[in-house]
């Protein structure tokens, strides 16, 4: 807490595991492992001793991406459009690192001295630039 009502707070988390497909095709096209930590900063309405606490929060995500991995029956397809025998070419996957708004709407209920429940609503958003390079074009969407 910076004060009474201003708090800053990241969010820490294990990496979540995401299999990626061809939009519109159900095509699974590879995965990845993401880290999305959030910076958001807190603004608590009311008095510091109230039983009841509502807060809102604004910030930004940033999601990172690591260990893209495309997926064998994609690769061999994409050998087969440029022309080569399936396996000849190793195509790689590779996201790139997501800025986007963070925002959330949360209250604390102090149950007694020591115990509070917590409730809140979260919206962060993930928004991502993919490209597959293949042996003869990057594909970029």
């Amino acid at each position: 807490m910076l004060s009474n009502n201003i708090r800053i707070e990241s969010l820490a988390a294990t990496p979540f595991k995401h299999d990626i497909t061809v939009a519109g095709l159900g095509i699974k096209a590879g995965s990845t492992k993401q880290l999305p930590p959030p910076f958001i900063f807190q603004y608590y309405f009311g008095d510091a001793s109230s039983k009841f606490r509502p807060y809102a929060s604004l910030g930004i995500n940033t999601t990172i991406f690591f260990e893209e991995e495309i997926d064998a029956e994609l690769n061999a397809a994409l050998d087969g459009i440029v022309g080569l025998p399936a396996g000849t070419e190793d195509a790689s996957l590779e996201l790139d690192r997501s800025w986007v708004l963070a925002a959330q709407a949360r209250f604390d209920y102090m149950l007694n001295d020591k115990r509070v429940i917590n409730g809140a609503i979260w919206y962060t958003g993930i928004n991502t630039d993919t490209t597959i390079h293949t042996a003869v074009a990057d594909l970029v969407r």
